[in-house]
């Protein structure tokens, strides 16, 4: 199906059937055909917004954080959650390395870049080849698999959990933390709901993804305390635990930050 030819103010990209009906390329081409930026009118949840969509804009946007500022969020916030000050964005903010801006974010980010340089990450193929084999020969068995579930969800999550330190046995949990932190909106992951919370509602979503995000941070709070304790480990936690920016040792909250964001950004994205 052919996705028509549309005036521009009646291209709405805050809604999400858009892209289930694969029209928002043919959209994203119209849009780059204006002369002008195009602004999102106003709908039933989301106030007015930008789209960029070319390239130099983009471009521009990027090399400009005094004016397009990532330390006041990254995520569009509907009308009825705004002003939040409750949620992993909002406490993010400044302190998560996809939620600062230069200097800052460029000193930060060279100390985990030391993890993913062509030579630590030729040291991990054996590690991957040996997990994917172990995949490979699972689904073997059985001679058919889901694919998604069965190696897109299981190779990047054993992959960066390995990298995190993080044994084989809270695999799992990762997985579960990281799903409730960004699928909170989704039924499936709302399983743990307190008494009175309605699933599929607002605060369902508020609540599972708290879930997520302070399971993830207290899990990785207790591995820094065993790293302090002599529990010494070749991974990346270490890593942060050894850096310094400035001249300073990053503090907790930053390590946890940057723990957050690795599994999350290593796991679900990468699977996705």
């Amino acid at each position: 199906m052919t996705t028509p030819v549309l005036d521009p103010a009646e291209i709405n990209l805050s809604d999400s059937s858009i892209f289930e009906r694969n029209e928002h390329h043919e959209l994203f081409r119209q849009l780059r055909a204006l002369p002008y930026l195009h602004q999102n009118a106003e709908n039933e949840h989301f106030n007015p917004f930008w789209n960029i969509t070319k390239y130099e804009d983009v471009l521009f946007v990027s090399r400009h954080p005094e004016i397009f500022s990532s330390e006041k969020g990254i995520a569009m916030a509907p009308r009825e959650r705004q002003g939040e000050t409750n949620t992993v964005e909002f406490n993010a903010m400044g302190k998560m390395l996809i939620m600062m801006d230069p200097p800052r974010h460029v000193r930060l980010r060279r100390l985990v870049n030391k993890g993913f340089t062509p030579k630590a990450v030729a040291v991990w193929e054996p590690h991957v080849r040996a997990i994917t084999n172990k995949l490979l020969d699972r689904i073997a068995k059985k001679g058919e698999c889901d694919f998604v579930t069965e190696v897109s969800a299981n190779l990047p999550l054993a992959i960066i959990c390995q990298m995190m330190g993080v044994p084989e046995e809270d695999w799992d949990k990762m997985f579960r933390l990281t799903n409730k932190t960004l699928g909170a909106g989704d039924i499936e992951y709302q399983d743990e709901l307190p008494e009175g919370v309605e699933p599929g509602s607002g605060a369902a979503a508020m609540t599972t993804g708290q879930q997520g995000f302070m399971g993830m941070l207290g899990y990785f709070a207790q591995v820094l305390q065993q790293r302090r304790a002599g529990n010494v480990a070749d991974d990346m936690v270490n890593i942060l635990l050894d850096s310094e920016v400035d001249g300073e040792k990053l503090s907790d909250e930053e390590i946890l930050w940057f723990c957050f964001l690795l599994i999350v950004a290593g796991n679900e994205t990468t699977r996705n």
